[in-house]
């Protein structure tokens, strides 16, 4: 529950929403672990952009609107780099730069968004001794033209803020709301030049940061939609769904899962998602013949109610190629991921005891798939990642499970059969972020 004033807010908004599309050239969630100096581009409009944390810049997970964290700024010379690409050059076209902002003291000049350097382009700040927010821009890189618009924030209170400009005309938002007058930009195309950008100097916290090119998101008037969530790309793109109507179909119509043993039911089940899978402990699977784009598969997500750990007590499998390959199993109250390197079987848990019987979880993992012994998976439980223990360190080089069947609730040798009901298994060949899972945990958990 959260309470709406026009110009504040007071508490976290949770569910999911999609805006991670063609016009995103740049998307922050600020999300990670706590003091973390890594931040993530995760826009798929355009070039993905190294972000650089600068000074005392980083993740503060006490602190956010969405996700698990924010970008923490203490005013002392901390700030985000973001790399230049011509995708930032905002020149002409229609834009909207938009954040999430929480200030602790008004100092100085807190920058939205800066690209200058020896010749000037743009600066969007909140000019702290006026009261006021203000863009400023170049057409000839020498001089400066300026639009401001009255607005004090308090501290410590979230806002929404948001610069859009809609071909002639340039708008300044609070939390969905205009502010002052629309200012005449006319035709004027500002500067491009090869310097990065700068996110920061200043003394606040930012959240879910997104700038948008080619397109003014259709917010061109006197109140525009506030976001209830953060930004995601559309989870639509999975390479296989099986929902186990009856059967088991891939609704993508490409992998087609043979059952065997496996027995269906609607019953118990989770709201609005229809019937399941029901594995017996003992002889059931799914088995799905290998395909060039279920290879390595990157994101595994679904839904289980086990009655036991599995066949024998333990090792109930969920998700599996061949016979150890790639495994996702329960194990014991909690959750497992293997996967095979030339120099042994690697392997990743949760903690002990983030799992139980008799109640529908939701599950996935997230592994980038790569030859880096470095790299480890992330495991969600009920759209959360949880702590990771690597149990099994992983040496040489990663085996691929190219040419290796899929096997859903068992293994190739079929002695590890799990025990209970699956439902909604998605697979996808790309790295999921902690947003999305979370939006599909939101969008299944009615």
């Amino acid at each position: 529950m959260f309470l709406i004033n026009p110009y504040w807010y007071s508490a976290i908004l949770l569910d999911a929403v999609e805006g991670n599309d063609s016009y995103t050239v740049l998307l922050l969630n600020m999300d990670g672990t706590d003091a973390s100096t890594t931040f993530t581009d995760s826009s798929i409009g355009g070039s993905t952009h190294t972000i650089t944390a600068n000074g005392d810049a980083q993740v503060d997970t006490a602190q956010q609107v969405f996700g698990t964290g924010s970008l923490l700024l203490d005013g002392i010379g901390d700030y985000l780099t973001i790399q230049h690409n011509d995708d930032l050059n905002l020149e002409g076209n229609d834009f909207v730069i938009e954040t999430w902002v929480k200030y602790n003291t008004h100092t100085g000049t807190p920058l939205i968004y800066s690209k200058t350097g020896a010749t000037k382009s743009i600066q969007f700040y909140y000019y702290n001794d006026q009261n006021r927010f203000e863009m400023v821009y170049s057409t000839n890189g020498s001089t400066w033209t300026g639009a401001s618009w009255t607005f004090a924030p308090s501290n410590s209170v979230w806002y929404w803020i948001v610069l859009s400009r809609d071909g002639a005309n340039l708008r300044f938002y609070v939390n969905g709301n205009k502010i002052g007058t629309t200012h005449n930009i006319g035709s004027s195309v500002i500067n491009s030049i090869t310097d990065d950008a700068r996110i920061g100097i200043a003394d606040c916290f930012y959240d879910e940061y997104r700038i948008s090119t080619n397109t003014n998101r259709g917010w061109t008037g006197e109140t525009i939609p506030v976001p209830t969530g953060p930004y995601t790309k559309d989870v639509s793109d999975y390479i296989a769904l099986y929902k186990f109507e009856d059967n088991g179909n891939d609704e993508t119509g490409n992998h087609t899962a043979t059952m065997s043993n496996v027995t269906y039911s609607d019953t118990g089940g989770i709201t609005g998602q229809g019937k399941y899978g029901i594995w017996n402990g003992t002889t059931s699977y799914g088995q799905v013949t290998d395909h060039a784009d279920i290879t390595d598969i990157k994101t595994v997500s679904c839904w289980f109610y086990a009655d036991s750990y599995g066949e024998g007590g333990d090792y109930g499998r969920i998700f599996a190629k061949d016979t150890r390959d790639t495994l996702f199993h329960i194990q014991n109250a909690y959750m497992s991921f293997f996967k095979n390197f030339s120099g042994g079987l690697a392997k990743w848990s949760s903690p002990a005891s983030s799992i139980s019987l008799s109640t529908w979880i939701h599950v996935a993992y997230t592994y980038a798939m790569d030859d880096n012994t470095t790299t480890n998976p992330i495991i969600y439980i009920n759209g959360v990642s949880v702590t990771v223990t690597e149990i099994s360190t992983p040496v040489g080089t990663m085996v691929s499970d190219t040419g290796k069947d899929i096997y859903i609730g068992n293994r190739l040798a079929n002695d590890k059969t799990f025990d209970g009901r699956i439902e909604n298994l998605r697979l996808y060949n790309r790295v999921l972020t902690p947003a999305e899972i979370q939006s599909i945990y939101d969008e299944e958990n009615t």
